[in-house]
């Protein structure tokens, strides 16, 4: 019940991105080669197609295979994230269940957030729980209501993709 890298694989593509990140410019045959090998782990590092997706964009730009493209901005970010991942990855994730949890819903204001799943729920008032978030912009409030959601019945998802309808 896990999906694999093998080591040497992994082994190159920690070495190919350890490249990239030293790079200025790659071609379009270059950024394809990375892509199509960060495509293949991301069958294994559930989450990571997107931190794809922005190469895959820059690669659509270039006409030839020749072209090239400046590694900067979004592109690197995208190559450091799985430099860092990469590095501390053992190449094991779990296979996890076909059908995702649906019914987990959050929602977060100013004042407070909750989050409702199954027959629980849960309430924040975010000055009187939760004190440092009083300066935390609505979006950062949305993923602390995630976040406390996770906390509350994370073991009751282990091995499931879990859908958060915000």
């Amino acid at each position: 019940m896990e999906l694999r890298l093998p080591g040497d694989k992994l082994s190159l593509l920690k070495q190919e991105l350890t490249d990239f990140g030293n790079r200025k410019r790659a071609s379009k045959k270059q950024l394809q080669s990375l892509a199509g090998k960060l495509n293949w782990a991301s069958t294994v590092v559930h989450g990571g197609r997107v931190f794809l997706r922005r190469i895959i964009d820059s690669i659509t730009q270039l006409q030839h295979d020749w072209h090239k493209i400046l590694i900067k901005g979004d592109i690197m970010q995208d190559i450091l994230w799985w430099q860092n991942f990469i590095s501390t990855f053992n190449g094991k994730s779990l296979i996890l269940d076909e059908y995702p949890v649906t019914s987990v819903y959050t929602d977060a204001c100013p004042e407070g957030g909750g989050g409702h799943f199954g027959s629980d729920w849960f309430y924040a008032k975010w000055d009187a729980d939760f004190a440092f978030t009083k300066d935390l912009h609505i979006n950062e409030l949305e993923a602390l209501s995630v976040v406390l959601a996770a906390i509350r019945w994370g073991k009751t998802w282990q091995n499931k993709k879990v859908i958060c309808v915000l």
